[in-house]
């Protein structure tokens, strides 16, 4: 017997999610210097993929590397070997902008991001953890890690805002 058609239908409609927060961290770390993103999602399988697509936009697409690789002070937007971090879980740009993509359930303090992207974190196929220790895990990691990380004193957006954290959820999605 196949797997039901609510499952194709959701995983089509998380496939598309993560492409539109790839185009999103794509755009605001190519298009604001010095910008911070911190992405992390349930397990670190998922993070290594998500960091492998976007450092692969970064390196191989000519659009973007002749649109903003002049705009660097070094005329390039991916460092040399050496200069900067650049692997699949953190990655740094000659325009000073940096990706970190980590797993949910790793140590996320001292980043300080403009913007936290926290994607499923409670999705785990091979997880059989009962909903009430779940929701104890989320309001410990977002309100004793998460939200003190983004909304530390002094930092603001241009826009005089504060800094950006999206929570995405199995039940929803929520800005803060």
């Amino acid at each position: 017997m196949g797997k039901p058609k609510t499952f194709y239908r959701n995983r089509a409609a998380r496939l598309r999610k993560i492409k539109s927060r790839k185009k999103s961290i794509l755009l605001e770390t190519l298009a604001r210097p010095k910008f911070s993103v911190l992405y992390a999602t349930s397990t670190g399988d998922n993070t290594k993929g998500v960091g492998q697509s976007i450092k692969d936009q970064y390196t191989f697409n000519e659009r973007i590397n002749d649109d903003f690789g002049p705009e660097t002070p070094s005329g390039r937007l991916v460092p040399k070997r050496g200069e900067a971090p650049y692997g699949n879980t953190h990655m740094q740009l000659m325009n000073g902008s940096w990706l970190r993509c980590i797993s949910a359930e790793s140590k996320q303090r001292g980043g300080r991001p403009r913007l936290y992207i926290l994607d499923d974190p409670e999705y785990d196929p091979k997880a059989s953890t009962s909903m009430s220790l779940v929701r104890e895990y989320m309001d410990q990691l977002l309100f004793k890690v998460v939200l003190p990380m983004v909304m530390r004193a002094g930092c603001r957006r241009r826009d005089g805002l504060p800094p950006s954290c999206l929570v995405d959820t199995l039940h929803g999605t929520l800005w803060m």
